[in-house]
């Protein structure tokens, strides 16, 4: 957002295109419109849920929407990145995605890295382990995107899975 803002200041824009819709945008986005730029807003046409806040669409210049098919062919997911050696009982429980996730990573990077990430401080999942658990959780939940109260149960039951694990 701090680019947007950037080029806006120095005119080096007239037109912005965002892909995203997240509502955090709206304060960059505005400020480049105060400026003279015309901001329009690019989303993916959604399987099942709405991916643009609807205040951000509203205060685009444009909203443009891509149609799914279109892009697929273009983007892939990594199966073997994402897929776990155990399948979760219920892909609802964050429990159960977690322990299959844990049980994947620990099977792919071998038990002394998943003892050095227990051993990190401060504890934070490493952002491509992070990225791989919630790819994985939205996969096996049949979503866009992981709500936040899943996603925060999640990477908790994550660090309980990996402790087990590591103890054994």
């Amino acid at each position: 957002m701090r680019d947007l803002i950037m080029l806006s200041t120095h005119r080096a824009i007239a037109t912005a295109y965002l892909l995203g819709g997240d509502e955090d945008l709206r304060e960059g986005m505005s400020e480049a419109q105060e400026r003279g730029v015309k901001v329009i807003l690019v989303g993916v046409d959604p399987p099942t849920e709405q991916n643009l806040s609807p205040t951000l669409a509203m205060e685009a210049d444009d909203v443009l929407i891509l149609d799914r098919n279109f892009l697929e062919p273009h983007f892939r997911e990594r199966a073997e990145d994402i897929a776990p050696a155990l399948e979760p009982t219920d892909p609802r429980d964050p429990d159960d995605l977690a322990r299959a996730f844990a049980a994947a990573h620990v099977e792919r990077e071998g038990l002394p890295l998943a003892r050095a990430l227990l051993e990190r401080k401060p504890r934070t999942i490493p952002p491509e382990v992070d990225r791989l658990l919630l790819l994985y959780a939205a996969k096996s939940l049949s979503v866009g995107r992981v709500e936040d109260d899943f996603r925060r149960d999640l990477r908790k039951a994550f660090w309980s899975a990996l402790t087990e694990l590591a103890e054994e």
